[in-house]
């Protein structure tokens, strides 16, 4: 099923909202207005009865029939709202349990034997009493009374069917609530599409950007929070821009980085078959051909590691507990014979990390690497640790680097004068990152130092 647009959604959760309301308030109102005129109407009824006690005129036999008074009450208690047809009824009950009063009773036998019963077991004056017959409601108030030398019983009575005149009441209520939706249904509609245009509008954005044309820059106008998402959906844009343009260059570099090579090695094939070499002889020219498929394969395998790298960044890697100092220790042991005329100082400190061992391995292999490679004859490796940071140190003699240059040292394909595949301090900073660490490079007054920080707790 396709989803409804936001501002369909609006639209109906506003009248869904708007329903829900006038439903409870029809039950709030149902409550209150039943309870409201039901008071109406015994002070009605009380307010009727006390007029027509004060009207009776009892003669000393007291047999006199009571003719009723036909009147039509304007009591400025009776709400504006009519809630009766009729006045009511009066009657008086006798000791003699003889009722006198109107001439056209409405009232069945057997509830006048009943009001009778109440009347002889009531014992304040006055008191409120109600009865449903056939579904219509029977309200009616019996008083005692002292007439002359007797006693007597005066009860008013009057139908009402309240329920249905207050159902009708909130059905009109209801309807004219309806009538109000209906007519601010169209400003409604109108706003929402407004709310929801920005967002329209950012949706094509998006659309556009999945389609790599992502060139023009995101500015949306709204509220507060619609411009916080148009400003992160341009910080993306931006990203995906500088991620592009990186690959792209990075792509460029490697075909000219693997030209080079593949060319050497095609031209001095083809010299040999041709009978000619390069180099004087067979050998020392198979020697270079050989001397550049292992740069090719060193360039290949570094970028085989880059992407596995990348792989990585956004997966959980193997953590183990790993001991730095006897990784640095392993490297140096091997690398040290590259340049026996190095002398080496190493300070470290055992420190265990939870990490990858490989990885670490190729961090340091990497950096002392480099180290040697431009070291005149002086290396200094310390490993440190304070409360909150792990800090790698070495130390080379060899010529400064211009400041230029360190800020580009760490990204891939360059390299210095003596570098070779310009990939592999591209290598270190990717893994230090992954470990929410930092790495660069300063230069002293008698040659360079390259810094590895890291967070003691990752």
């Amino acid at each position: 099923m396709k989803a409804k647009s936001l501002s369909t959604q609006i639209w109906m959760w506003f009248i869904g909202i708007i329903v829900g309301l006038c439903i409870i308030l029809s039950i709030v109102f149902y409550v209150t207005l039943e309870n409201f005129f039901e008071e109406q109407m015994y002070t009605y009824i009380e307010q009727e009865q006390k007029q027509e006690i004060n009207s009776i005129k009892i003669t000393p036999s007291y047999t006199q029939k009571i003719k009723p008074r036909e009147v039509v009450p304007a009591l400025p208690t009776v709400p504006a709202v009519p809630i009766t047809e009729s006045v009511p009824k009066h009657n008086i009950i006798y000791n003699t349990d003889t009722i006198s009063g109107q001439k056209k009773e409405k009232l069945e036998p057997k509830i006048k034997m009943e009001i009778v019963q109440q009347a002889k077991t009531q014992k304040i004056e006055n008191k409120r009493y109600e009865k449903v017959v056939e579904g219509k409601k029977l309200y009616y108030v019996i008083s005692k009374q002292k007439i002359g030398n007797e006693t007597v019983y005066v009860y008013s009575y009057i139908w009402e069917n309240l329920k249905k005149r207050i159902i009708s009441l909130l059905r009109n209520i209801f309807i004219g609530i309806l009538g109000v939706i209906l007519i601010i249904l169209i400003p409604i509609r109108i706003i929402s599409k407004k709310l929801t245009k920005p967002l329209m509008i950012l949706e094509k954005d998006m659309d556009r950007i999945a389609k790599r044309d992502w060139n023009e820059p995101i500015c949306i106008e709204g509220s507060e929070e619609i411009k916080d998402l148009a400003r992160s959906c341009e910080c993306m844009r931006q990203q995906l821009v500088n991620h592009d343009e990186k690959q792209q260059s990075m792509l460029q570099s490697i075909s000219h980085e693997l030209k080079t090579p593949i060319m050497v090695i095609r031209s001095y094939i083809q010299a040999i078959k041709d009978g000619y070499y390069p180099r004087g002889n067979l050998d020392t020219t198979l020697d270079v051909i050989d001397q550049e498929a292992r740069r090719l394969q060193k360039k290949a395998l570094d970028l085989i590691y880059i992407t596995n790298l990348e792989y990585l960044s956004n997966h959980k890697t193997l953590e183990e507990d790993i001991q730095l100092q006897v990784i640095i220790q392993q490297v140096y042991e091997r690398l040290q014979y590259e340049r026996i005329d190095i002398n080496w100082n190493l300070d470290l400190d055992n420190i265990v990390i939870k990490g990858d061992y490989e990885q670490w391995k190729v961090v340091f292999e990497n950096i002392l690497q480099n180290q040697i490679r431009y070291s005149k004859d002086k290396i200094e490796v310390a490993l440190k640790a304070d409360d909150e940071n792990i800090i790698f140190r070495v130390y080379n003699n060899g010529p400064f680097i211009e400041d230029e240059q360190k800020h580009k040292l760490f990204n891939a394909f360059e390299k210095g004068s003596e570098g070779q595949s310009g990939l592999g301090l591209n290598i270190v900073k990717r893994i230090v990152d992954m470990y929410n660490g930092k790495v660069w490079v300063e230069n002293q007054k008698d040659g360079v130092v390259f810094y590895i920080s890291m967070p003691v707790k990752n």
